[in-house]
């Protein structure tokens, strides 16, 4: 059982949740077999134990004894078992918003007609929602369910007069609207990585009907109206500027979870700026990585993205902010998930001791670390063929360009960025047999790179070059 779904998705479960789940499963609303919660309590506490604890035949003769294994049985078990989390994982996502209760007990009186608990439920619903002051997606969202519920509500009552259709139909609009520009924002970051057409429905409509009716005064169709203005518009800075003075002044509209799809809009807009070359981005970039840090933003459920935490170190070592850089690589190592922690750093610090200059120490870090990620590894090869080209050590840098070009050659889906390798080889090889008394050859070059969109090691490159 040790590599089973079941087993994988304990373990993905905190200790408070797993505490939730000890009661869930005693419950006998949601489990009646005593087997599933005999097994329940013997994976709880040899969950992390040595594998053979975990074994069918140690797992079977807990639960039966000394009787002949059956491993039909014992299936049958662990399937109940498996229900009842699948059951608990749906259960705790849907408890952990109080509107998913209440819109829930609204709809149960709507159905029973009962007036008095339908009107103290709704009007308790509005004040709560009033006084959060989130007026995100879901906020318009559970507007709309609310005032729906009330229109059907009042149609049984007989209330003709307090028909409130401009309200649902309004919540609705608005909705749709965000969620369709939140899309589209999705839809043109995805094209400009996989080189991907998207249908983009009824995008044209939405952004005449959010211009004509001005609705990006409204929050949060402003934040991804001018989000994907920016990022299809990406030389009129007259976007991002609106984008970002949104983000200053109504933060306070959006839960953290939309703060880190907006913060990484903004970022994802930088960072076509600066693969256009328009170098003053770099500082935008490093800017809104430090905001969203110091405001939690880029923290979820108290761990940082090991990407995150790369990409903000390959932000400040471009603005060469190395005392900034050094203090967040350790001060942020203990917030990385356990199984990436020790390669993220020892990657982080190669890096920032190579732009430092300090060969010896970032040459070990990167050989001796094996990276599980196709991206980790094209970027600590990169490095290193840069060492080994500073260091003059051709032969070794050889051997890595082949062993690189091999390396792509196997990859399959990794859209542009198997392109942006393939002409850091091409360039590498070239610069490392280049006579560099021969001025036209150099100037061919120099040339060569400038012109060529995909490459994100340009500047280093043409450094090289003088």
């Amino acid at each position: 059982m040790n590599d089973s779904r079941l087993i994988n998705t304990l373990k993905l479960l905190s200790p408070q949740e797993m505490t939730r789940l000890n009661d869930f499963v005693q419950s006998p609303i949601h489990n009646k077999h005593k087997d599933v919660t005999t097994l329940f309590s013997y994976l709880k506490k040899h969950l992390y134990s040595k594998r053979n604890k975990l074994s069918l035949e140690n797992v079977f003769r807990f639960l039966y004894g000394q009787i002949p294994f059956e491993a039909q049985q014992l299936h049958l078990v662990n399937s109940y078992l498996t229900k009842v989390v699948e059951d608990f994982l749906a259960w705790n996502e849907w408890e952990q918003s109080k509107d998913n209760e209440q819109l829930a007990l609204l709809k149960t009186y709507n159905k029973r007609r009962v007036v008095d608990g339908f009107s103290r439920v709704f009007k308790n619903f509005q004040k709560r929602q009033e006084k959060s002051g989130i007026r995100n997606a879901d906020y318009f969202r559970t507007q709309y369910n609310t005032q729906f519920q009330l229109f059907t509500f009042s149609e049984t009552q007989g209330r003709k007069k307090e028909v409130n259709l401009p309200e649902v139909s309004k919540n609705l609009d608005i909705y749709y609207c965000i969620e369709r520009l939140r899309v589209a924002c999705f839809q043109l970051s995805q094209q400009a990585v996989y080189k991907q057409d998207y249908d983009i429905g009824m995008l044209k409509e939405v952004l005449t009907y959010v211009l004509k009716n001005e609705l990006f005064t409204i929050p949060a169709i402003g934040i991804y109206y001018y989000g994907y203005l920016s990022l299809a518009k990406p030389t009129e800075e007259a976007y991002f500027v609106k984008l970002k003075q949104l983000m200053k002044t109504k933060e306070y509209c959006f839960e953290i979870s939309d703060l880190k799809e907006i913060y990484l809009m903004a970022i994802n807009y930088c960072i076509r700026r600066i693969n256009s070359n328009d170098t003053l981005y770099l500082s935008e970039v490093f800017e809104l990585y430090k905001l969203g840090i110091e405001n939690g933003v880029f923290l979820e459920n108290k761990i940082l993205s090991r990407w995150t935490y790369n990409n903000i170190i390959i932000a400040g070592l471009k603005l060469k902010a190395f005392d900034w850089v050094e203090q967040f690589i350790f001060d942020y190592k203990s917030y990385l998930a356990q199984k990436h922690q020790k390669s993220s750093f020892s990657f982080n610090l190669a890096k920032f001791y190579f732009e430092k200059g300090d060969y010896k120490a970032a040459m070990p870090l990167l050989l001796q670390m094996e990276y599980d990620d196709f991206f980790h590894n094209m970027v600590a090869k990169t490095t290193l063929a840069k060492m080994y080209y500073e260091l003059k050590e051709l032969d070794a840098l050889e051997n890595l360009l082949n062993s690189m070009k091999v390396y792509i050659q196997r990859q399959k889906v990794i859209g542009y960025h198997k392109e942006n390798y393939r002409n850091i080889l091409r360039f590498m090889k070239r610069l490392m047999y280049l006579n560099f008394k021969d001025a036209d050859k150099k100037n061919l070059l120099r040339e060569a790179i400038i012109e060529t969109k995909v490459l994100t090691e340009k500047k280093w490159f043409l450094d090289k070059l003088g």
